[in-house]
């Protein structure tokens, strides 16, 4: 697919040490990444964002989402969706626990708009959840974008 090549020669380039955006399209479909730093081994990736630029609304599947990302470390379900036509929220479950604070993935469905996912982190003492970087592979991050790049072109 060219949209993945594009995609793996822009992280391919990324300097080391600095955060990078990756941006490609193809078609009706925009791919939006963030990552604060990526080298040949690992990145440390902040958001991903997938876009239907034009046509009709997206039928994206939760179900398929759930039963085909499953190598993030957490697995992610349904936390809430307000029906076949609007948004679905997809969470870490269960969420990383530790002394300070907790964090998880969390993906929204949007069907006119396409994929979100980000990592946050929730501080109790606040009460406020900040995106933070979450540390994957590169082969995770390919394998996340392809797999959702795929589920998006299939639900046209």
């Amino acid at each position: 697919m060219a949209l993945m090549k594009k995609i793996k020669d822009q992280m391919a380039s990324a300097a080391s040490g600095r955060p990078t955006k990756i941006q490609a399209s193809e078609g009706k479909l925009r791919v939006e990444m963030t990552l604060e730093d990526c080298d040949r081994l690992g990145c440390l990736f902040k958001r991903l964002d997938l876009e239907w630029t034009q046509g009709s609304k997206l039928a994206i599947d939760p179900a398929l989402i759930e039963s085909r990302v499953t190598y993030l470390g957490e697995k992610l379900q349904l936390l809430e969706t307000e029906g076949g036509k609007g948004k679905t929220i997809l969470r870490s479950s269960p969420p990383r626990v530790d002394q300070e604070a907790t964090s998880f993935f969390e993906m929204v469905l949007n069907p006119s708009r396409g994929i979100s996912l980000v990592r946050y982190k929730f501080d109790p003492e606040t009460g406020e959840r900040t995106s933070v970087a979450a540390q994957l592979t590169r082969e995770t991050v390919e394998r996340l974008v392809s797999d959702l790049i795929n589920v998006v072109s299939g639900s046209k």
